[in-house]
């Protein structure tokens, strides 16, 4: 038995079963007095720390009623990654008949914390809840506050430090090494790359995989990291710094993301330094950018965003029925492509 339940039928000096009526909303509302009654059991249990399971309610009824994507960026940065993660976990919930909320951190680029307290963490109960790192960094404090909701809950591209957590990230192990592979194969012996200042899995996990395939091929990494401090210029002062201390020493660059691409192409564009003529590019391109880039096909690692949603799906699907979600972290391989921002200089 349910030991709030159990507390309750001895304070209430009522029958577990009456309280248990009650809390699922089993009472006849056509009697006042049992009504009024129901009230009170709800309100007291609430008062002691009861809530709802709303992933049991939900694999009770058949069907989920509603999820929430939560994510975290930087302050007057984007989240590139929600625009693959959040239309697939969208159309595979609704067709369930579940409904997706989403949850936005700002993060104070100095000091690495939540901006304003969220909604989040207001008194309310969800079926599920999926975790989205875009912006490089995640508040110890935010992780372990998601954790103490009581709710599935499934990190996506992340690995907090907490015991038994659920999650499914990318592996990009073997798409760097090919990437590395074809810059050597362009004669490239040195190489920069562009990130974020903030780390966590995925910086952490390129910059480690760039660094031991520059060893394997005998060649030179550069990691320069932006300066938050810079707040809203700091890519661009980034993209500034590399053309103007490392190029054109440095033949190739490979940027964390598309922002750090597409800033680091206008600045060299402003400077007259041709892609791929002068400069090799590379970056970690995201499946709706794949999908919708036409005009300048570009090289990169091409991340397996709807394969990592399917999957933390499938995990949040048993984690909801009571069951363990298979062994974490869970890795989504990614892909090498080749474009036309590379080429031998």
């Amino acid at each position: 038995m349910d030991p709030i339940i159990e507390t309750l039928a001895k304070e209430m000096n009522l029958s577990p079963r009456t309280i248990y009526r009650a809390l699922r909303n089993e009472v006849s509302e056509a009697r006042p007095s049992v009504a009024r009654r129901a009230e009170a059991i709800r309100r007291r249990a609430g008062e002691i720390g009861y809530r709802t399971n709303g992933a049991a309610r939900s694999i009770r009824e058949g069907n989920f009623k509603q999820m929430m994507l939560v994510t975290a960026r930087l302050e007057h940065t984007y989240a590139p990654t929600l625009s693959t993660y959040l239309p697939v976990l969208s159309e595979l919930l609704l067709q369930r008949g579940c409904h997706l909320a989403l949850e936005e951190f700002l993060i104070d680029r100095r000091t690495g914390r939540a901006i304003q307290p969220r909604k989040l963490f207001q008194e309310r109960s969800e079926d599920g809840i999926f975790v989205v790192i875009s912006s490089g960094h995640f508040p110890p404090e935010m992780e372990l506050a998601l954790a103490e909701l009581g709710v599935p809950l499934v990190w996506l591209n992340h690995q907090p430090a907490l015991p038994d957590a659920c999650c499914v990230i990318s592996d990009e192990t073997r798409a760097i090494n090919e990437m590395v592979d074809h810059l050597a194969e362009l004669d490239h012996r040195r190489i920069a790359f562009l990130t974020v200042e903030h780390e966590h899995y995925s910086t952490r996990h390129r910059r480690e995989e760039l660094e031991r395939a520059a060893r394997r091929k005998g060649l030179e990494l550069a990691v320069i990291r932006s300066n938050e401090a810079w707040f809203e210029s700091s890519i661009r002062k980034t993209a500034e710094h590399f053309l103007e201390e490392y190029f054109p020493r440095y033949t190739a660059a490979v940027c964390f993301n598309r922002e750090f691409m597409n800033v680091l192409r206008y600045a060299a564009g402003k400077r007259g330094i041709s892609i791929p003529g002068e400069l090799s590019v590379c970056h970690f391109i995201s499946l709706l950018e794949h999908q919708t880039q036409r005009e300048f096909p570009l090289s990169g690692v091409l991340l397996s965003e709807e394969a990592m949603a399917r999957e933390a799906l499938r995990r949040m699907d048993r984690l909801a029925a009571g069951k363990t979600p298979g062994p974490s972290p869970c890795p989504v391989e990614a892909n090498f492509i080749v474009g036309e921002s590379t080429a031998r200089t």
